[in-house]
């Protein structure tokens, strides 16, 4: 049973001492509940919110989770926010579980002693002059994680204090959580934000730049995982397989468009399995060791998934690399972007330690353990790629993706430049 709201409403002069739970509302109107007070935990769940929805200024003392919720009416603008948390202060985890958005989310100037979770959402707008979702200038005592691949804690809690709580809970896998900004230019960002933990894309899909600059932060880290796709699309798995059921994939990271990093202070960059069309952008910044990877996982049946890291073009010119720098794409694809730079440029640019460019190298040093193993009485793993299709392929079976599996025959795709120019490597 649903309640339909049909005007405006609004949370004046009420500060709310215990926990709020709101399920299955349509608010037809606007809905405003800014300048307030909760103490306990708030939660929507099943919730449409057709007009925006303002919790700027608010204070939530004991988190914040929407669950099913829909923001932004079909047939409306889609360049307006439909959710401000712009200046509001909030002790525990933001969570955005199977939320959809026809609009931009806004939360600058936001205040979070706690995580900020996507899980399985779907995130559309179109702007040319504003991003898809804002956390310009943030202040986040915790992590940032744009798809988790699991229920937000606070929604698992909820499910499990109730009586159905077996036929409730999910078991199988999620969709990964996609960005959209439909004219693809900011999907996210999070410039001059200061984020204590990892920024983490994990397995997310973002149309449209990733803006970090100026961000200080633990780590950006990626990598693949198992998901489920949606339902709209089939995918015809190799025989004998097993891990993956007919509905569920794997894969990493895909931003299409940049990811520019410049001015930030990161403490690790670790992007294992991402798939960037356009360039990576480091500027007059800083960071702890940079790995641009192959994502690997072990499945069932001594299965093994690889999820390839590919990029347009890698630009680094004035950055501090305080340790290594492992450049291990597959493929730098030499997209064309507005400085006309094409493949690797690394310019005025100072790596503490060491420089490589090894396609493949986490593939084969886990191939030589296999061999150094005892590998004449074992099992030979079966390995599976994820292809930019979106598809997985039978490595052995597949002529794109054989050589994976021959050190000898593993090379870095270059399209482009390799210019290494008044950079100082020191090995200690």
């Amino acid at each position: 049973m649903r309640t339909e709201v049909t005007g405006n409403t609004y949370f004046s002069d009420i500060d709310f001492e215990k926990n709020l739970s709101i399920k299955n509302v349509d608010f037809r109107g606007t809905t405003t509940l800014n300048n307030r007070k909760f103490a306990g935990s708030v939660i929507f769940e099943s919730c449409t919110f057709d007009q925006p929805l303002d919790l700027s200024k608010t204070v939530f003392e004991n988190g914040l989770c929407f669950s099913g919720c829909s923001f932004g009416a079909s047939g409306k603008r889609l360049d307006q926010a439909v959710l401000s948390l712009d200046d509001a202060k909030i002790c525990g985890d933001v969570a955005f579980y199977e939320a959809k958005t026809r609009g931009r989310i806004t939360a600058r100037r936001l205040q979070l002693a706690g995580s900020l979770d996507f899980a399985a959402c779907t995130i559309e707008a179109e702007s040319n002059d504003d991003p898809l979702l804002d956390l310009g200038s943030s202040k986040i005592d915790g992590s940032v994680n744009f798809e988790t691949n699991k229920l937000p804690e606070a929604l698992a809690r909820l499910i499990a204090e109730r009586p159905d709580a077996s036929v409730t809970a999910k078991a199988h896998r999620i969709p990964r959580s996609s960005f959209k900004n439909r004219k693809d230019t900011v999907s996210i960002n999070l410039g001059a934000a200061k984020v204590t933990e990892d920024v983490v894309l994990s397995c997310a899909h973002f149309v449209g730049r990733v803006n970090l600059p100026s961000i200080k932060c633990s780590g950006l880290t990626s990598k693949a995982e198992f998901f489920a796709l949606p339902t709209v699309v089939s995918q015809n798995l190799p025989s004998e397989q097993t891990t993956l059921g007919a509905n569920e994939s794997f894969g990493g990271a895909i931003i299409e468009g940049g990811l520019t990093l410049s001015g930030g202070r990161f403490g690790l960059i670790h992007l294992h399995g991402i798939a960037i069309s356009g360039e990576i952008n480091l500027i007059d910044g800083r960071s702890g060791q940079i790995q641009i990877e192959d994502s690997i996982r072990n499945g069932k049946d001594n299965e093994i998934f690889i999820a390839p890291a590919s990029i347009g073009n890698f630009i680094m010119v004035r950055w501090h690399c305080r340790d290594f720098l492992r450049l291990h794409a597959h493929e730098i694809k030499e997209v064309p972007n507005e400085w006309g730079i094409r493949g690797i440029t690394v310019i005025s640019t100072k790596i503490d330690r060491a420089v490589s460019l090894w396609p493949g190298r986490s593939l084969e040093l886990k191939l030589q353990g296999y061999l150094e193993g005892g590998a004449a009485n074992k099992k030979p793993p079966r390995f599976f790629a994820s292809t930019e299709a979106g598809k997985l392929v039978d490595v052995e079976n597949n002529p794109d993706c054989r050589k994976f599996l021959n050190r000898w025959q593993r090379r870095l795709v270059l399209r482009g430049n390799i210019v290494f120019d008044h950079t100082l490597e020191c090995i200690p």
